[in-house]
């Protein structure tokens, strides 16, 4: 499967606040949290999403998983978070989920795929 990131938008990473760091790619980014040795991927929709929300200081955290396609076809993308999840698509835009809830209850309209975490440096 190619990767929907395709190339680097930008030469380096970018530190935010805290000690985590990203990295733009042209269909999304890269997020590695602070102390972590892996990153996660973000697909542009669901990634501007969670921008919008504060991104790494919004209510949901850094990303702990890689955003995964909905296997619906719906177009949309899902992501989990250290504190919650969220959730985009082309006809509704985007909701997330804060707290434990969201990890017992999950969005019934897809189902994730599992990926392995990208390892960059800093």
């Amino acid at each position: 499967m190619a990767s929907f990131l395709g190339a680097p938008a930008v030469g380096c990473n970018i530190t935010l606040a805290g000690g985590g760091f990203y990295r733009d790619f042209a269909g999304g980014s890269i997020y590695v949290a602070p102390g972590a040795t892996a990153g996660f991927a973000l697909q542009t929709n669901i990634r501007d999403y969670w921008r919008g929300l504060g991104g790494a200081t919004s209510p949901l955290g850094y990303p702990t998983g890689n955003a995964a396609p909905h296997a619906n076809g719906d177009g949309g993308w899902s992501a989990v978070f250290q504190h919650g999840r969220a959730n985009w698509n082309p006809a509704t835009g985007g909701t997330n989920c804060v707290g434990t809830a969201c990890f017992v209850i999950l969005f019934p309209t897809f189902e994730l795929k599992t990926f392995a975490p990208i390892i960059i440096g800093p």
